[in-house]
This record gives structure tokens, sequence and C-alpha cells, in this order.
């Protein structure tokens, strides 16, 4: 029971990590497109 509550609790930090890596991925990859626009439109 111990090991199957264990497995378990690995796999939902696992999701959760997996999850917060896809935002921070995806919230950089927007950042650095206002980023060339913005250079962009200085230069």
């Amino acid at each position: 029971m111990i090991r199957d509550a264990f497995k378990a609790i690995i796999q939902r930090q696992l999701v959760i990590t997996l999850a917060l890596a896809a935002m921070v991925a995806t919230a950089a990859t927007k950042i650095e497109r206002l980023v060339s626009i913005v250079g962009a439109k200085n230069i």
C-alpha cells in the first residue's frame, strides 16, 4: 500500500512538473516574440 501511494505521489509530481515546464516554455516563446517585435520596432 505504501509503495502504491508513493508511486501515485511521484506520478503526480511528474505531471505537475511537466505541466509547469510546458507553461514556462510557452511563456518563454511568447516573451521572445514580444521582445523581437519590440526590438524590430525600435530599430
